[in-house]
């Protein structure tokens, strides 16, 4: 009897043991997860009747005039007689700036960074604000509590709103914990949150989502005036908008497929043989006489007035990006500006140049972090970081909080690499294409990576950010369906008999050595996508472009369409 009773007592006490154990990997935890999103959610201003209109949706129909032949007049006309004759810019810059200025002049922010025009939030999104501080849940989803704000200002201008905002539904819920995830741009505002608030103890999980928040060398490249023209960055970027994304755009191409083989196919033949760099060499040179006085006038006009956009600028590069932006010749920004200048540099002095330090503070108290980042589409094709790794806006070595990766799209870790990571014991952390390493990110067990996945397809993301902040702790080491790497494999390319694409046919998969090569431009001819053409790869060119040009003139003969 006493050998079965001790028996009994050891499975107890092995069970009792075994459970905390399992509880670290796998409690849920039902607290309210609070969602900050990026920019793009509607900016409005009212009439004189009291309805609102987005005008950051509206901006291009926003132009003062609205003749763009005389517009583009107006601007070719100083540039070709004064500019290319004499090499005179400064009438060009002005009559640039006058025509692009007023279509976002309702949405710029004034001299101290402070919105204009009465712009802001809709009614709507300040309704929806209102109510979800007083909504409590059996159990709290991921879209239950999302913060709208005017993504413009100022981080430091929201911060203490968007704290009100989570206290509001602490109490409403009895929540002594939240969770706080940062969507592209909301990243930005939730570290500048975290500075003033992180270490308080009622934050148990933040989480980044695609987050723009570490930096992007996108806009610092832009807002430092480092632009740069290369075709096969264009060709890449082309051939991912048109024939596989899912926006308007490509609905159009998708719903012409002739008409964009001809596009395709001649841009393809004109890169192959050396036309679209000749013409990047040009503008280069023409760029490098302009670009001091025409880049600071174009961001002005846009989006420098946003200190917001400040806040992701690469902090090593911060003031080289400022004086470049607000210190252009005869301008006058430094001066009109100043309020505006003040506010980023506190900005950047107190949380961009410190967002290391914030982080690991709030890590010492208790918040466990984690970050979700897409790759392997080509970055937008007008800057010199256009080759790193990235999701076509922000690179993975910010969006990661720094994961060793590969130098550009072609590369992969060398062996002498891989070598050194089994050597040290962190080769489990490289992808299996080898071109990301995590083991350098600061949430080196807590940051997912989905190849193919463009930054505002959510194809994997709500099921990660659940995971993550559902549970204690979570880790990529603690479910088999949540490993550090999956890869999307687009759906077949084949039109449907409408002429229309099922984007859905695409799945999220777990990356493999098996699968891991597949990529976004597998159904591009293979002499398009190697770096450097060759003879092959250029006869191949005409070829096609030859073969797409017989179908249309065999279409126009035949009464078809081209374009239906």
């Amino acid at each position: 009897m006493k050998k079965y009773i001790s028996m009994l007592l050891a499975l107890i006490l092995a069970f009792s043991c075994a459970v905390p154990a399992l509880a670290v990997a796998g409690q849920e935890e039902n607290i309210p997860i609070i969602m900050i999103r990026g920019d793009g959610n509607g900016i409005y201003v009212e009439d004189e009747n009291g309805n609102e209109k987005n005008i950051w949706g509206d901006a291009l129909s926003d132009i003062e005039g609205g003749d763009v032949g005389e517009s583009i007049a107006n601007v070719l006309l100083p540039f070709l007689t004064e500019g290319l004759l004499l090499d005179k810019w400064d009438n060009y810059y002005q009559a640039f700036y006058d025509e692009v200025s007023p279509i976002f002049e309702k949405l710029r922010l004034d001299g101290n960074g402070e919105p204009q025009y009465g712009s802001g939030l809709s009614k709507q999104d300040v309704a929806a604000n209102a109510s979800s501080r007083n909504k409590n849940h059996s159990r709290y989803g991921i879209h239950d509590y999302t913060y709208w704000y005017d993504w413009r200002l100022s981080p430091d201008d929201i911060i203490d709103d968007f704290h009100q905002y989570i206290l509001d539904i602490m109490e409403t819920t009895g929540k002594k914990k939240v969770a706080i995830c940062g969507t592209c741009f909301g990243g930005a505002f939730v570290i500048a949150y975290l500075n003033k608030y992180g270490t308080m103890g009622h934050i148990k999980n933040v989480f980044f989502n695609v987050t723009v928040g570490n930096s992007t060398a996108l806009l610092t490249d832009a807002f430092c005036g480092d632009i740069e023209i290369d075709a096969k960055a264009i060709q890449r970027f082309g051939y991912q908008n048109t024939v596989l994304d899912s926006n308007s755009f490509a609905g159009f191409f998708d719903s012409t497929p002739l008409l964009n083989e001809i596009i395709y196919t001649s841009y393809d033949l004109l890169a192959q043989v050396g036309v679209i760099d000749k013409l990047g060499l040009t503008f280069d040179e023409l760029y490098q006489r302009i670009y001091e006085g025409l880049v600071p006038r174009l961001a002005i006009a846009m989006f420098a007035t946003f200190p917001s956009y400040w806040s992701i600028v690469e902090p090593e590069r911060f003031e080289e990006a400022r004086d470049f932006v607000f210190k252009a010749a005869g301008a006058g920004f430094e001066e009109e500006y100043a309020g505006l200048i003040e506010k980023i540099n506190a900005d950047y002095e107190n949380v961009t140049s410190r967002k290391e330090e914030i982080i690991k503070a709030c890590q010492d108290a208790g918040v466990h972090f984690g970050a979700n980042v897409k790759y392997g589409v080509q970055m937008y094709p007008f800057v010199e970081s256009q080759d790193q790794i990235s999701d076509e806006l922000v690179d993975v070595k910010h969006s990661s909080f720094g994961a060793t990766v590969a130098d550009d799209l072609y590369s992969t870790f060398s062996d002498e690499y891989m070598a050194q990571a089994q050597a040290n014991g962190t080769a489990k952390y490289i992808s299996p294409d080898r071109q990301i390493d995590a083991s350098t990110s600061l949430f080196k067990d807590s940051v997912w990576f989905i190849k193919n996945g463009y930054h505002d397809y959510f194809v994997q993301d709500y099921k990660i950010i659940e995971a993550f902040c559902r549970n204690t702790n979570f880790t990529v080491n603690d479910s088999p369906d949540f490993p550090q790497y999956f890869i999307y494999i687009p759906g077949s390319m084949e039109l449907n008999e409408d002429g229309t694409k099922d984007f859905n046919t695409g799945t999220v998969e777990i990356m493999t050595e098996e699968n891991c090569n597949l990529s976004v431009w597998d159904e591009m001819p293979e002499d398009s996508r190697q770096k450097e053409p060759t003879l092959a790869s250029r006869l191949m060119a005409l070829f096609r472009w030859l073969t797409a040009m017989l179908k249309m003139f065999t279409n126009l003969i035949s009464g078809e369409s081209v374009i239906g």
